[in-house]
């Protein structure tokens, strides 16, 4: 469970977070100067905006280095958890042990991608 972001563009992939990895992003897009007041905690459909959606593909693209290290570090409510450690755990279809952050940056690149090219997400 968590936040579903479903891309108005439906050539560009939709994107999920757990909800720790959404609290987290949230609180940077905050901290980054984006204006979060279209992003919810609820899966309600509201739509976060094309222009806020570029917004967020260039602070992530200009912050990856500082979220890999963050997310790789954290030893409590861990996002990345969602990202990479629980596909390992649970299904084997995770990057091997010791390839974490080149799986976290390959994941944050395409969140990138999503994010500037999905012309709106509507949030589930």
């Amino acid at each position: 469970m968590g936040m579903d972001l479903q891309s108005l563009n439906t050539e560009v992939l939709d994107t999920s977070y757990n909800w720790a990895a959404w609290r987290d992003i949230v609180g940077r897009f905050e901290k980054w100067g984006i204006d979060t007041s279209e992003f919810r905690f609820a899966n309600d459909g509201e739509l976060i905006n094309a222009r806020t959606c570029m917004d967020v593909a260039d602070a992530l693209e200009a912050h990856i280095d500082e979220i890999v290290s963050d997310w790789l570090n954290d030893t409590g409510d861990d996002p990345l958890d969602f990202l990479v450690r629980e596909k390992l755990r649970d299904t084997g279809l995770g990057p091997p042990l010791g390839q974490e952050e080149s799986a976290l940056r390959k994941r944050l690149r395409r969140d990138v991608h999503a994010w500037r090219h999905c012309g709106g997400f509507r949030q589930y």
